[in-house]
């Protein structure tokens, strides 16, 4: 087993240099500690209170009519 040192780039993983791996190979990735966000740096997520989103959202009066596209196969 080798070791490769990478970074992740919008989920991407971009490895340091240029590892010599074949097509296929199977990669394990280990974050270490020190590359995890400490808390204190993170921002902190408070639930969405109950109701928030009340009339926001809205539902077409015939939503459960059958649809005439697929009128064939029913």
């Amino acid at each position: 087993m080798q070791a490769y040192s990478a970074y992740i780039n919008n989920g991407l993983v971009i490895p340091f240099g240029n590892p010599d791996l074949p097509e296929g190979a199977e990669v394990i990735i280990v974050v270490s500690q020190e590359a995890m966000p400490k808390e204190e740096n993170s921002p902190v997520r408070r639930p969405f209170p109950f109701g928030c989103m009340k009339g926001k959202v809205r539902m077409a009066d015939d939503f459960d009519a059958p649809m005439e596209d697929f009128g064939e196969y029913m």
